[in-house]
């Protein structure tokens, strides 16, 4: 980009050399004022270099930060399912003792000749 600048203030003086004075005068303002536009557009463009490399940074940590969400939430429902499976389990056991203490808890009103209680 430098090389640019060089050649082209090379170029106008070359130009303005050739030039009437007046006209030289003009051909160097016009020059200054081109440099000074090209030296902005290079800053500009440099910010924008910063700012999307700002962006990329914090797009990959929020990629980062996405997958682990993601592997939380499969490990959670593991455990979620898991503890379902547990619960169903735990209520099939609670069914089973339940019939299990009804049978021995009329065997033993049979055993004194007793009526069947209606609780549950």
């Amino acid at each position: 980009m430098r090389h640019w600048l060089w050649l082209a203030v090379v170029y106008a003086g070359l130009a303005g050399a050739q030039a009437p004075v007046e006209q030289g005068r003009k051909s160097a303002d016009t020059v200054l004022d081109a440099q000074q536009k090209a030296g902005m557009a290079y800053h500009d463009w440099q910010d924008a270099l910063a700012v999307r490399a700002q962006a990329q940074q914090e797009l990959e940590q929020a990629n980062a930060a996405y997958q682990e969400a993601a592997q939380q939430l499969n490990a959670s429902k593991q455990r979620a399912a898991a503890a379902q499976q547990a619960l169903e389990t735990a209520k099939t056991r609670e069914i089973a003792t339940h019939n299990a203490y009804e049978r021995a808890t009329a065997a033993v009103n049979r055993a004194w000749d007793k009526k069947p209680s209606s609780k549950r």
